[in-house]
């Protein structure tokens, strides 16, 4: 620029303008954040890279994280932004952090049993039926955790003196395993007990007289009973047999019962007294006392002799006779004792009794809770000849406990001189009148609803189980239907089961099933719109249509008339253009539905 004979440079300045972004210098490549979640949670909190950038400003530029630092992040992988802007608001292409959370934690398993689970199998048995708490499990990750097992299941029957491991693996959706190990074991049952004589008590006597001109008599022994817990009938010996001679006085039989494991019950002890009648019109008799005989070592044959000989006469009543035996040496033997009895010979008269015809019948109910009852039995008098009063026995006493069912007890009655009367039989049953206890019947009423749109349901429970005070097993049957039927809906239906147990006495649990339906609104389909030309003059025309349909879930079909549609079919429509036109169908259960269409009225063309 020239001016006055000057020359002028003129220089414009203006601003620059900024397009550039920022640029990361450690994001190449994008980081990755790996960490453990924390025990006992489904996460961790993680502190995450400090992330920089540079801008050509030279300004530092402003950095924002979508998630910050510090934050807890859930198990698995989750993504970071990172972003930065410089002044002029440029944003750089963002920094993209991975976060990755471990899940390390094992499933939480609860209810893992003992090391070993140990039972008794059932007496004479090779195998048993195990049960056990199944064990389940909890990740901290919230994930389902799947469960495999090995070994056996709950229910099953495990073999005596096998061992049975069962293992339970549970895994998590990280395949973090834990492990529940334990041992089946059924050990089999020892029987220690003895068997028990059920007619030795009190231990019976045998009274007979000897034969005449004889020192003795032979004697029938009673016939001696006797159970064991195995079920199985002991074997039952004897130390003498029945029907051997036994010589005057009192002898000893013992009675021994084993089972099939070789227990031994106490012996009973049988008495067996063999009596000598007193000569008529005497206050004894003479007695022929057994021979006894002895052995020595020194081959030579004893001496015996008697404190009292054989054929002297013995007053009534008991008396004893020592029998010695003495070899050449002087050695004495321990002394044999017999016993003598001789009773007055006018008294061969049993008792009787006075009130055991018919014999008596004890009928009481079990008590409740319980497989028996104490029982109360009849006193049982009887007389004798001798105007004494007999001595009375029983072969279970009043008041002891009876199981349920039928048993019988033996009245004896014994005089003075030892005579018995026929045994009185006193039945006894214990009637078991409790019905079964029943456990787990639903309540009265087992109301669902059915789904949207469905006319019926399935429909389950807890179906109920009984016990019986008797012990014995109980029967069910049921009606109506079952776990896991499809029931109709507005139709109740009476679930009955009944329980019975071995004495006929039945339990019932009875409740309705109710299936209820949702509120579904009949369906109603209009036909499509209407046109007509207009009269002349454009004073509108008449038009008509097709009555619509309309269905419904609990009636079916519905049958519809032209009162459903408002305007009805047939009407006279004066306006020129549209005019909607509105149907309802109403349900049994006043529940509705409308649709629309239009009736489109065109002008008259005079041409």
């Amino acid at each position: 620029m020239t001016c006055c004979g000057f020359t002028f440079n003129l220089f414009l300045f203006t601003a620059s303008t900024d397009n550039e972004p920022p640029v990361f210098i450690n994001c190449a490549p994008p980081p990755t954040v790996e960490v453990d979640a924390d025990p006992n949670s489904n996460g961790a909190v993680v502190v995450l890279p400090s992330i920089i950038a540079t801008d050509n400003s030279q300004a530092t530029p402003t950095i924002t994280y979508s998630i910050q630092s510090g934050e807890f992040f859930t198990i698995g992988s989750s993504t970071v932004a990172v972003n930065a802007e410089d002044d002029a608001g440029n944003m750089a292409i963002p920094c993209v952090i991975t976060v990755v959370v471990r899940d390390v934690t094992p499933p939480t398993i609860v209810d893992c049993p003992e090391n070993a689970v140990i039972v008794s199998a059932p007496l004479g048995q090779t195998s048993a039926t195990v049960v056990w708490t199944e064990p389940t499990a909890t990740d901290n990750s919230g994930s389902t955790v799947t469960v495999s097992q090995t070994g056996g299941n709950v229910g099953d029957n495990f073999p005596v003196n096998v061992p049975t491991t069962i293992t339970y693996t549970f895994t998590d959706a990280a395949q973090n395993p834990s492990v529940c190990s334990f041992i089946v074991f059924v050990t089999a049952s020892t029987d220690n007990e003895p068997p028990v004589f059920i007619n030795c008590a009190p231990p019976p006597t045998v009274t007979v007289d000897a034969d005449p001109n004889s020192n003795g008599a032979v004697v029938v022994l009673p016939s001696i009973i006797a159970t064991d817990n195995s079920q199985a009938t002991p074997t039952i010996t004897y130390s003498i047999q029945s029907g051997e001679f036994f010589t005057i006085g009192s002898s000893t039989v013992a009675v021994n019962a084993e089972d099939d494991a070789g227990n031994m019950a106490i012996p009973c002890v049988i008495t067996v007294v063999v009596r000598v009648d007193a000569d008529p019109n005497s206050n004894g008799a003479v007695v022929v006392l057994p021979s006894i005989i002895a052995t020595d070592n020194s081959q030579a044959t004893p001496t015996i002799t008697y404190s009292i000989q054989s054929g002297e006469f013995f007053t009534i009543g008991s008396s004893t006779v020592a029998v010695n035996a003495e070899d050449d040496a002087g050695n004495m033997a321990i002394p044999c004792v017999i016993t003598v009895v001789v009773r007055a010979s006018t008294d061969n008269e049993p008792p009787v009794f006075i009130n055991c015809a018919p014999p008596p019948t004890v009928e009481v109910d079990a008590d409740p809770n319980s497989n028996g009852a104490v029982v109360v039995l009849p006193s049982i008098i009887a007389t004798d000849n001798s105007q004494a009063t007999p001595t009375i026995t029983y072969s279970i006493q009043s008041g002891e406990f009876f199981t349920i069912g039928s048993s019988t007890v033996t009245v004896n009655a014994e005089d003075d001189a030892g005579n018995m009367a026929i045994p009185c039989v006193i039945t006894v049953v214990v009637r078991d009148v409790t019905p079964p206890t029943i456990i787990d019947c639903p309540e009265t009423v087992i109301s669902v609803t059915a789904p949207l749109g469905q006319t019926s349901a399935t429909v389950v429970w807890i179906e109920p189980t009984a016990t019986d005070n008797s012990g014995s097993t109980v029967t069910v049957s049921q009606t109506g239907g079952n776990v896991g039927d499809n029931f109709p809906v507005n139709v109740p239906t009476t679930i009955t089961y009944t329980f019975t147990d071995a004495a006929q006495n039945p339990s019932v649990c009875s409740f309705i099933v109710f299936v209820t339906g949702q509120n579904n609104a009949p369906v109603i389909t209009c036909p499509g719109d209407v046109s007509v030309v207009s009269l002349a003059n454009n004073v509108g025309n008449f038009a008509s249509w097709d009555i619509p349909t309309c269905v419904d879930i609990e009636d079916g079909n519905i049958v519809l008339d032209q009162s459903a549609c408002v305007p009805q079919s047939g009407g006279f429509f004066s306006n020129i253009g549209s005019s909607p036109v509105t149907c309802t169908c109403t349900d049994s259960g006043q529940l509705q539905s409308q649709c629309t269409f239009n009736v489109f009225v065109s002008g008259f063309n005079n041409l």
